[in-house]
């Protein structure tokens, strides 16, 4: 407890007879002068515990401290200094450490015994600053029937925003307080209720869900969805962002993954997880070819999936399957969709942009206006019916088999065009013509704009690798919009050379930086070493570490550019946390999004030497510190403000989400 050094103080000093006072509550308001402002009634209630007994605690807690070698306390000097002085007068001559805050020190290593409800930092997003109160009494407290109903009104006649958290049990012999219409109308508009509880799993908001709630311990089935996500990174997190989201809406969620790459349930303890083997071998899990490793995967994993399916609707103690989310590459779930009779929606993780690209080369090369010939002869010519884009801008499958890549294109486009729907993680507000021309492309099957979902999910992404979030304190410690921020996913891999130019790059810049040097990423080196010289150099405006939370580094204010690869995860991300980019796209859909953020957007600049010491040197410079990078920051802002109103009521997102869940339950 926050005051527990100052009660360990106060304990020394406590004699029988006080203890025996409190067990008698006799002058409860009366202060302890030995302790100002404590009055008696602060200090703990031991009426219903044996004097004898709380003596003896406090004394072998007492001796048990001082014949230890050292004394940890979470709590730092600046906020109890007499507090911490008497508890090292006291436990002389154990040595005292304050090493408070332990939560900032150690981010995101919380547990917690209740599930926690994300969705509530995506309503924070959309208050204005510092006018929102948080009411919650911890996992223990309880309150009766009236209190609750005070606290309501009190909270509504306040006219102020407010989150406010009701767990299971809190509410001695009611499992849940109906208030009334009357409270639901005062409050609509600035509330947030949420319920931390494991068992209805799912948050109760304002306004939709304050009628005709279940209870927090209904038996009552759900609505059942299993999802399906292709076995990388950016593709399993936006996946695992729509199910924590459509979780928080009352759906139950089975996750069906692969071997490979497979999702830590521990992340998810509301989910259920089914694996089915892959059947990769381990030339093909490290094929450069993602277009060829992802016909594999169509191919290798139709009948384990079929089969776990089958089990989950013979037997599945989960209820009925409403439908099933499949990530857009794994077309083969429409033959067994169809063959089952089940509902398929499908998920894009890629952005419109590329999409309706993709759609427009096809449809180029089939008219004969480019050739394979001109995709890779002529890198830089610009094609006139999708500009900006370049040849090279184009995704490069010179690695695929031609008929491979035919029978891809032709599966995947057949089974999005007989799909239920299609969820894109974008907004419109982003790309509107892309995303109107991806409509009329996939005609019939209705397309759900609902992004960004990490917005709507925060802290549901799943990382295949270790997140170091020291990296959270060195940030605190840099000034506001000062440091680059360096990672290139979780596939791009460069050379021992490469990563000499950009060590010394990053040194010349004279910019601070946090740079992400994943293990594995530098061809044909177990060990990432950095060149003599570079460390010294940099000491003090660097920090370098394998894996980061990228999410809250880009959130964090000292962050003021992002140098990427420019998938669309790290893209979209980057827009909707304000931060202007430097592009080094890798493969896939990366040529076509750097390309769009640096002559669409407008929200950065492209590196077309690949890596060139002198160049990243004038790139982090110009996006850090010139007048271009300002500019870049502004338009990035206005970019950011418009994701933000497609989340809050009434936006496209907000809407389409609105959309999306009501198809599902008409099913």
């Amino acid at each position: 407890m926050k005051e527990g050094d100052q009660f360990s103080s106060a304990s020394a000093g406590i004699s029988m007879n006080l203890c025996a006072a409190l067990a008698r509550y006799q002058g409860l308001d009366s202060l302890l002068p030995e302790f100002l402002p404590v009055r008696v009634k602060d200090l703990p209630n031991f009426s219903k515990m044996d004097p004898e007994m709380v003596y003896r605690l406090f004394t072998n807690n007492k001796n048990a401290t001082k014949v230890s070698s050292d004394f940890l306390v979470n709590a730092f000097n600046g906020l109890q200094p007499i507090a911490l002085d008497k508890l090292r007068q006291n436990y002389h001559p154990v040595q005292i450490f304050t090493i408070s805050p332990l939560n900032k020190f150690s981010q995101g290593s919380l547990n917690s015994l209740l599930t926690q409800y994300h969705i509530c930092m995506a309503w924070l997003d959309n208050q204005a600053p510092r006018l929102v109160i948080y009411a919650s009494f911890g996992s223990l407290a309880s309150i009766d029937k009236t209190e609750m109903v005070e606290i309501a009104w009190g909270l509504a006649y306040s006219d102020q925003p407010f989150l406010w958290v009701v767990h299971p049990s809190s509410i001695n012999g009611h499992e849940w307080v109906e208030l009334s219409q009357g409270f639901e109308e005062k409050a609509r508009e600035r509330s947030l209720i949420i319920n931390w509880d494991p068992l209805q799993e799912q948050p109760i908001s304002s306004p939709k869900q304050w009628k005709n709630r279940p209870c927090c311990k209904s038996k009552k089935r759900v609505p059942h969805l299993v999802i399906f996500p292709l076995p990388f990174q950016g593709h399993i997190n936006p996946m695992l962002q729509l199910a924590t989201l459509l979780h928080s809406k009352g759906f139950s969620i089975t996750v069906i993954h692969t071997h490979f790459n497979s999702p830590s349930p521990f992340n998810f303890p509301n989910f259920n997880f089914e694996p089915i083997p892959d059947v990769l071998s381990d030339g093909q899990l490290w094929s450069e070819d993602p277009l060829t490793l992802v016909s594999i995967l169509n191919d290798t994993c139709q009948v384990p999936f079929h089969d776990r399916l089958c089990q989950l609707l013979t037997d599945g103690p989960h209820g009925p399957v409403k439908c099933i989310i499949t990530d857009e590459l794994f077309y083969f779930t429409k033959a067994v969709a169809d063959q089952l009779n089940l509902p398929r929606i499908l998920l894009g993780t890629t952005s419109a942009t590329f999409s309706s690209t993709m759609a427009s080369v096809k449809l180029l090369q089939q008219n004969g206006v480019i050739s394979i010939t001109d995709m890779y002869g002529l890198p830089n010519m610009h094609i006139p019916e999708i500009q900006p884009l370049r040849i090279k801008d184009i995704p490069d499958f010179s690695m695929t088999d031609p008929d491979t890549c035919e029978r891809f294109w032709a599966d995947m486009i057949n089974a999005i065009r007989s799909a239920l729907g299609c969820i894109m993680n974008t907004f419109d507000n982003l790309e509107p013509t892309a995303f109107e021309k991806v409509r009329q492309d996939r005609h019939p099957t209705p397309l759900f704009a609902v992004g960004p979902l990490y917005k709507f999910s925060p802290g549901s992404s799943n990382s295949l690798l270790t997140q170091d979030y020291s990296c959270m304190a060195w940030l605190d410690k840099q000034a506001p919009q000062s440091v680059i921020y360096i990672s290139f996913g979780s596939l791009a891999s460069i050379t021992k050379t490469d990563l000499v130019e950009i060590a010394w790059g990053l040194a010349n810049s004279d910019q601070p930086f946090l740079w992400v040097v994943r293990p594995g990423s530098i061809h044909g080196h177990d060990c990432n070493e950095l060149p003599e010289g570079f460390e010294e150099k940099t000491r003090e405006r660097g920090q370098i570490v394998k894996w980061a939370p990228q999410q809250e580094v880009l959130a964090h204010p000292s962050v003021g550019g992002f140098w990427t690869h420019n998938g669309w995860n790290s893209t979209l991300e980057s827009i909707c946390e304000g931060v202007p980019m430097l592009c080094s796209p890798y493969l896939w859909d990366q040529n076509v999004h750097a390309r769009y953020v640096s002559h669409v957007w407008r929200v950065g600049m492209q590196l077309e030497k690949w890596f060139d010491r002198s160049e990243i040197e004038w790139a982090v410079r110009r996006l850090m510190v010139e007048i271009e990078g300002k500019e870049m920051r502004e338009r990035v802002g206005g970019l950011k403000e418009n994701a933000m109103r497609c989340m809050a009521k009434g936006g496209s997102s907000y809407e389409s989400l609105e959309s999306l869940i009501d198809l599902i339950m008409s099913l």
